[in-house]
């Protein structure tokens, strides 16, 4: 997969560009539609819309470019979707160019999906207190997107491996604490609070600090976001469990860390 990122101000669109705008209430099911899949979508755009709340999904944070070719009938062409999330972060999801007449040709499609995109990204830049970057994960079959996401004015910042490993009660009871070095020590972390006087959350940041030094793993993203919003994405990311998250010290100094979240 290929992550995205955006920060500052999208690309100003010109000429003819087609033309993003919020999605009023009435359309939110035909925007919907667009975003979803399957043999009934109307029924998993309605699902979304009545699950939305209780997954911390902000309906109003829907933008698009809409078909008012008939009166009366205004429909969504191409929708895109924000979901702010911890760490001032905000996660896009996007339609796709569809082989349906009314929605015009591909290279039409994938300029509306850029306005809609830079009209979210747009109205998300004037709150930088609450987001400070978006970012978008591409399939790698959707080969269009990547030159969609660039004209809307975000930025590529590498491909993702997803890796897995099965790991069989068996298997776990073969599991041996490692040899370390002299001087290595490596513990869970006792609390995260930022005020509790037992907190690791500054030895924590040192750790994550010292290892963007020089880093091949999305250096773009360096210095986008205050050192607490990333801890606190990580935070959200699944179920946070201190004694999940190992801190790597030596001689008493925070070198690295291992953080590992359960994902029901």
């Amino acid at each position: 997969m290929t992550a995205l990122s955006q920060s500052g101000h999208p690309s100003t669109p010109h000429g003819d560009n087609p033309k993003g705008v919020r999605i009023p209430h009435e359309l939110r099911l035909s925007a919907c539609e667009r975003l979803v899949s399957g043999p009934n979508r109307k029924h998993a755009a309605r699902t979304l819309i009545g699950s939305a709340a209780a997954h911390g999904i902000n309906l109003d944070m829907l933008w698009g470019v809409i078909d008012e070719s008939k009166p009366g009938s205004a429909r969504v062409k191409q929708s895109c979707l924000a979901v702010l999330g911890a760490g001032a972060t905000a996660m896009l999801f996007h339609s796709s160019p569809e082989h349906v007449k009314w929605l015009g040709s591909d290279k039409d499609q994938c300029a509306d999906i850029a306005a809609a995109l830079r009209a979210c990204l747009a109205e998300l830049a004037r709150y930088p207190d609450q987001v400070r970057l978006a970012q978008c994960l591409i399939e790698p079959k959707h080969t269009w997107a990547p030159q969609v996401f660039l004209d809307a004015g975000m930025i590529s910042v590498g491909e993702l491996a997803y890796m897995r490993q099965p790991i069989t009660p068996r298997e776990r009871q073969h599991v041996r604490e490692p040899n370390w070095p002299d001087g290595i020590s490596v513990r869970p972390l006792h609390d995260m609070s930022p005020d509790a006087t037992t907190s690791d959350r500054a030895d924590l940041i040192v750790a994550l600090e010292s290892s963007y030094i020089d880093t091949l793993d999305c250096p773009e993203l360096c210095g986008l976001r205050s050192l607490d919003d990333i801890v606190d994405s990580h935070m959200a990311t699944g179920e946070f469990n201190p004694q999940h998250w190992l801190l790597i010290e030596m001689h008493g100094i925070p070198v690295g860390c291992c953080l590992l979240s359960y994902i029901p």
